[in-house]
């Protein structure tokens, strides 16, 4: 019975595993990439009969839109079945971009005849060499008599043919005198799909087809009731219903920009169109994260399960992410670029091509951002410049930023971030925020031990702020010096005129603001020591690990303010140090002026956890002892004094014993009162057997 409770719970969890699983499969959406040839794409029906019309009656058109609009998901998966259709063979897609096969001759051989005629033999066992074959050879060996069908070609981004070299300027005269000669012959139709951006480009090779590519498609973006139908129609194919609100607050969201009405004036209105992409990025998450089994989509699944916002935050996030690692950049540099270049005052910006280097961020992810659709390119006014893809990513960017950069910036830059925030205040630098500079030490530790001591690849405001910390760090000093010989002098004079009620006063005011710079000097001292030396030797840096230890340090500089005053030199420490031991307890010892002798272990295998010692041995310095010992992050579970003296009065012992290991920890207050007993009593467990 047990056993059948056991496996209950795993089963449900393996079923309801499978079952997001068998959801996630009937997902109807495609999500940013663009449609396939076995592809239902819903919302351009007219879109799809008008460009049929064209290219039937005209036989060569150019189809041009924005990038993003779903060139290549029209033709796939709604130009391309209807061809077939209509009795055309439909020879493989083209792109001009492909590198050269593997032991290809390139030597006099033309790039972009050579891309055509790869993409053209593919699935086919026509032999050919196309370093040496021509485009209309190749047509004339392929669709050689009897051809009984009109056959159609496909260049997809054809602008590549202007952005991959702009010095072959003969190797693309050549290629396109070849292509003209193709096209013709009046049984071969073309399609040429490009971004229209680069229309004007085509200026100097028009000439060369037949047709001057004068019959062009303007593809635009979805309209309203367009994208309702996008939305609505995949979910139905899935047997899956939305309500009309659901789809109306999808349209109305995705539609969204911002116009700048004024100088620091930004306001959001709905716009004319939705970005394809945009709308199935969006459904997707929304399909995912749907209960397995919906059957109707109401607003409140809409309201509940995501927003336009995290959709396409979430997109963003995995787009940066891919663009880092295939540029072979840092994130972080990646997404300071996106949101300080291309958002200026909440709305687009351009940024010139090439600007990017100077922000640590490579043209290849640049190149990444742009596949997905995050960013395009505008060649204009003599150059190429950047910009986000649409209005509607502003927020979303803006928003992932900030969640990716709290999650992921090391303390050291945020406190850096808040200084320079503030205006640069003193009271914001190292070591007068004690907790958060030890936190902040231990990541620039990481940060260093992962890129290596160059202080150029931390942020400039982080350098500034370790700069200004190191300076106020020395001039604290000489100031604390210089204020203790002024207390000095000022106590002097009191005590002269000590009958001076007033002048009594005045040294009374004196004494504690000389007991408070000197515990300014040891909190400074020890700060700085954790700063510079990593004294406290946490090798587990979690924050419950280090908020243990701050808590515990504070505890520990309130016992060594409280007194002891015995000469700690004359206590003998006998530490039994083991090789797993990496919390450098001598270090910490030794740092409070105590005498320490490192022994073997009695067991390797037991960490440090219990404390013996002699009835000399001063309370206060047996406090002292066993709170550095718990600073440096050992959990202490028994301290007991010696059974046997045997002279050890003024010994004490660090061990790992295995009957303390069954103990719970000691608390920072258990250690803080610690009193020095005789015989048998100890604190934490039974007596110990030393």
């Amino acid at each position: 019975m047990g056993l059948v409770g056991d496996l209950n719970p795993l089963l449900k969890a393996l079923v309801g595993a499978a079952a997001v699983l068998e959801w996630a499969k009937r997902n109807p959406y495609v999500g940013p990439r663009s449609f396939k040839l076995d592809e239902r794409l819903f919302g351009r029906e007219r879109e799809t009969n008008e460009f049929i019309d064209l290219l039937l009656a005209e036989r060569v058109v150019l189809l041009h839109s924005q990038s993003g609009a779903g060139k290549t998901s029209l033709i796939h998966a709604a130009v391309l079945p209807r061809l077939r259709d209509e009795g055309f063979d439909v020879l493989p897609t083209v792109r001009v971009s492909r590198p050269p096969l593997p032991g290809a001759q390139l030597e006099g051989a033309n790039r972009y005849v050579m891309s055509a005629l790869t993409d053209l033999a593919s699935g086919t066992d026509t032999p050919h060499d196309p370093a040496k074959t021509s485009l209309d050879a190749y047509f004339a060996t392929r669709l050689a008599p009897p051809q009984l069908k009109p056959s159609v070609v496909i260049f997809d981004q054809f602008e590549e043919l202007l952005t991959l070299d702009a010095t072959d300027l003969p190797a693309k005269l050549e290629f396109c005198r070849q292509l003209g000669l193709v096209l013709a012959d009046r049984s071969r139709w073309a399609i040429f799909a490009m971004r229209e951006e680069f229309i004007g480009g085509l200026a100097p090779y028009v000439h060369l087809f037949p047709t001057r590519l004068t019959n062009r498609y303007r593809l635009e973006l979805l309209s309203p009731d367009a994208a309702r139908e996008a939305i609505r129609r995949p979910a139905e194919q899935a047997k899956v219903q939305y309500d009309d609100t659901a789809v109306d607050r999808l349209v109305d969201d995705l539609r969204r920009v911002r116009q700048q009405t004024a100088e620091n004036t930004v306001e959001e209105r709905l716009g004319p169109v939705v970005e394809p992409v945009h709308l199935q990025v969006v459904c997707t998450n929304l399909w995912m994260r749907l209960p397995p089994g919906t059957q109707r989509i109401q607003d409140r699944h809409v309201a509940d399960v995501g927003t336009v916002d995290s959709a396409l935050g979430a997109y963003y996030a995995k787009a940066m992410e891919a663009a880092a690692k295939e540029g072979a950049c840092d994130e972080r540099a990646l997404r300071q670029y996106v949101a300080q270049a291309l958002i200026i005052n909440g709305v687009r910006a351009q940024a010139l091509a090439g600007q990017e280097e100077k922000q640590n961020v490579t043209g290849a992810a640049m190149a990444a951002l742009e596949a997905r659709y995050v960013i395009r390119r505008d060649p204009r006014r003599g150059g190429i410049w950047y910009e986000l893809a649409h209005d509607r990513m502003i927020g979303p960017i803006v928003h992932d930023n900030a969640r990716w950069k709290d999650e992921t910036d090391p303390v050291i830059f945020k406190l850096a971030e808040e200084w320079d925030r503030n205006g640069r205040p003193t009271r914001l630098l190292p070591l007068l925020q004690p907790e958060k500079t030890v936190k902040a030490f231990l990541d620039l530790q990481r940060l260093r031990e992962r890129d290596g001591s160059e202080h150029d690849r931390l942020p400039p405001v982080v350098r500034d702020y370790l700069k200004a910390g190191s300076r106020f760090q020395r001039n604290v000093f000489v100031g604390l010096i210089f204020l203790l010989v002024v207390v000095a002098g000022i106590t002097y004079g009191a005590t002269t005129w000590q009958e001076n009620n007033e002048l009594k006063r005045a040294l009374a005011r004196e004494r504690a603001l000389r007991d408070s710079v000197i515990q300014a000097v040891d909190s400074a001292t020890r700060v700085s020591t954790v700063f510079y030396q990593k004294a406290w030797g946490l090798e587990d840096t979690s924050r419950s690990k280090v908020q243990a230890s701050v808590a515990i340090n504070q505890t520990l500089q309130r016992v060594v303010r409280s007194g002891g005053t015995s000469n700690r030199r004359d206590i003998t420490i006998n530490y039994f140090a083991k090789r797993s031991d990496a919390q450098r307890v001598e270090f910490a010892l030794k740092e409070l002026g105590f005498s320490v002798v490192s022994k073997p272990a009695f067991a390797e295998d037991i960490a440090t956890n219990a404390v013996s010692y002699g009835p000399e041995v001063p309370a206060t310095e047996l406090r002292i002892i066993a709170l550095a010992i718990a600073r440096t992050g050992a959990q202490l579970r028994r301290i007991c004094p010696f059974r046997t003296i045997r002279a050890r009065e003024h010994t004490l012992e660090i061990i790992g014993a295995a009957s303390a290991a069954r103990l719970p920890p000691l608390t920072p207050r258990q250690l803080e009162t610690l009193e020095v007993t005789r015989g048998v009593q100890c604190t934490g467990g039974p007596v110990s057997a030393r």
